[in-house]
């Protein structure tokens, strides 16, 4: 069971910066839908850490698919859930 959430430096980064670009790119309304999925997702995580798809690169991490172009990796040591990243496929 899943009893902390922590997000790495990268993982706040690319947040940010995948928020910011989903508000200047699309709208304020889109940014929001993509926060909320993100703790929506997290919290499925916590449920179910062995849900996401198994990273070859990275056999310990995980990846969950968040939208269409979006992705977020984990990896779950002990009880505590490491967000290690968010990739949007759009964004060069």
């Amino acid at each position: 069971m899943v009893e902390e959430v922590i997000w790495t430096e990268q993982a706040t980064f690319d947040f940010r910066q995948i928020l910011e670009y989903l508000y200047d790119e699309w709208s304020y309304k889109t940014e929001e839908e993509y926060y909320n999925r993100v703790f929506e997702v997290i919290e499925l995580i916590k449920e179910f850490p062995g849900m996401g798809e198994l990273i070859p690169e990275r056999p310990d991490s995980r990846k969950f698919l968040i939208a269409k172009f979006n992705y977020l990796t984990y990896v779950l040591i002990g009880n505590k859930l490491f967000v290690l990243s968010l990739i949007d496929t759009r964004m060069d």
